[in-house]
């Protein structure tokens, strides 16, 4: 979970990365198979309708922290980036996402700590290693709150 192309923290950053990017960088970097996942999906209080009236300690908890996201920070609702990274992780048919370069800026005054996914073919610097992360381009939100959903109900 880290890295996208609008930042959480900076307009191109997200936190994960840049809270140590030179550890990122040697994860990019490493070959290993790595999927990328970036997306703000958001957990609705309107998703969490049947969850009204619940019993499960779980069920009120989340609610209400979706509730407060809502009424004190006045979002839209809660943001679930890495719950969506361990769904993918699950069933990776949740994200659209091709193989594609990319590396982090370690320099930069405005950049540190941005992913750059380069998706030109004429990309010098992505030809000097194999090509190892696949970069969810889209995500099926509805799927997966439906998913993530079903899984905060079923203990």
């Amino acid at each position: 979970m880290g890295g996208k192309t609008v930042g959480t923290v900076k307009p191109t950053v997200s936190f994960n990365v840049l809270n140590d990017p030179e550890a990122a960088a040697i994860v990019y970097r490493s070959g290993l198979p790595i999927t990328m996942i970036g997306f703000n999906t958001v957990l609705t209080p309107e998703r969490l309708e049947r969850f009204s009236g619940s019993d499960d300690p779980v069920a009120r908890f989340v609610s209400a922290v979706v509730a407060f996201h809502r009424n004190v920070r006045q979002a839209e609702g809660l943001v679930v980036h890495d719950p969506l990274a361990l769904g993918v992780a699950i069933d990776p048919s949740l994200v659209r996402a091709e193989r594609l370069p990319v590396d982090v800026e370690l320099r930069g005054e405005l950049t540190r700590g941005q992913t750059v996914v380069d998706l030109r073919d004429e990309a010098t610097w992505k030809t000097d290693r194999e090509v190892s992360t696949r970069v969810a381009l889209d995500v099926d939100a509805e799927r997966f709150l439906t998913f993530l959903t079903d899984r905060l109900l079923e203990r």
